[in-house]
């Protein structure tokens, strides 16, 4: 039965001129020399072995494949051509969920969970998701392919005060230029944007290359000790200034000092408990044509310049052992000074 099977199998199999009529031997010899791939190159040998009329076991032997692979790939080019030499991508089964399916779940996903309004979703939860708006159970690999694929990223998200101003308040407050741009053309007022930040002895860790294999430690100090620094920036330079307290009495000093260096300066400042009070009132009431103040929108700290330039502090003492203020102060000072750490300020300002 099994040879009755394999000589009708083989039987139905042209070889010679018959097989392939449209394609002659010099031709299916310049395309396999063309061919830079092995595997379309040996099934365009295969190919060139029954147009010269040989056997299957003739050419399993001459090729050095299964006489399967043989019947397998002679019957592909009696079915499709010349263009059986190169891969067919195979379809796979159906995806489990459909492309109207797809739909709703990319909807219900820009929508949000519903205790999150900021679209942050988990892993899990858009498992739970899909198995309780679809019935299907997908491992969370596959969950993670899924959201890929339909426009979705892992994301870390920024920390956003509850309080902060909407997006449309954060537009209102870039377009208010025309005055400004008055007050800084005719009256030679210099624009700024002032901030404060506290630098302690007890330094940020960052990351760093070591060996592999072992464990990277950093020597600290554990003093309790702080300075703060109070620094302005305007289009050309980084004017900054240390403190022990942020209140008042020391936001005064500072604006002191920015007068000193600066002269009329239009301050965009935000809105720290140290920047209002009485005596900031009564000295901007005494200063009032060298200083002209604008505040941020509240809690809007990606408005303002200033915040950084303290990065390029930070990274400077980062992994470092520093044991007094004086050689904070020293380290700070050389980063603060240098032009290159500082970002350009109307970039944050800009429409």
């Amino acid at each position: 039965y099994w040879n009755f099977l394999i000589y009708n199998m083989t039987w139905n199999l042209a070889r010679g001129e018959e097989f392939l009529p449209r394609t002659s031997l010099s031709e299916l010899k310049r395309l396999m020399k063309a061919e830079s791939k092995a595997k379309p190159r040996l099934r365009l040998l295969i190919a060139a072995h029954r147009k010269q009329g040989k056997p299957l076991d003739g050419i399993a032997e001459a090729c050095g494949v299964p006489r399967r692979t043989v019947h397998g790939t002679l019957e592909r080019f009696q079915k499709h051509g010349v263009t059986a030499a190169y891969a067919v991508k195979q379809e796979g089964r159906p995806p489990r969920l459909t492309v109207k399916q797809r739909k709703l779940l990319i909807c219900e996903l820009e929508h949000g969970p519903a205790y999150n309004h900021f679209g942050l979703w988990t892993t899990k939860q858009v498992r739970e998701l899909i198995h309780k708006k679809f019935g299907i159970n997908y491992a969370p690999q596959h969950v993670w392919k899924i959201l890929n694929e339909c426009g979705f990223s892992l994301q870390r998200p920024r920390k956003r005060h509850h309080k902060a101003a909407t997006s449309e308040e954060m537009e209102r407050f870039k377009k208010k230029r025309a005055g400004r741009h008055a007050i800084t053309e005719k009256k030679r007022f210099v624009v700024g944007a002032q901030d404060e930040a506290t630098f302690g002895l007890i330094p940020n860790v960052a990351r760093g290359w070591a060996k592999k294999g072992c464990k990277a430690t950093t020597v600290i100090h554990h003093a309790n000790k702080c300075v703060n620094v109070f620094g302005a920036r305007s289009k050309k330079s980084f004017v900054f200034f240390f403190s022990r307290r942020k209140k008042q009495p020391d936001f005064i000093r500072f604006l002191k000092v920015l007068k000193a260096r600066r002269g009329k300066v239009l301050l965009f400042i935000d809105g720290a408990p140290g920047h209002k009070g009485a005596l900031v009132n009564a000295f901007l009431q005494a200063n009032r044509k060298t200083f002209r103040l604008v505040r941020f929108p509240s809690y809007t700290p990606e408005l303002n310049p200033v915040e950084q330039c303290w990065k390029p502090g930070r990274r400077k003492l980062a992994n470092r052992l520093v044991k007094t203020l004086p050689t904070m102060k020293y380290h700070l000072c050389k980063t603060f000074s240098d032009s290159k750490n500082m970002p350009k300020m109307f970039h944050y300002l800009r429409d």
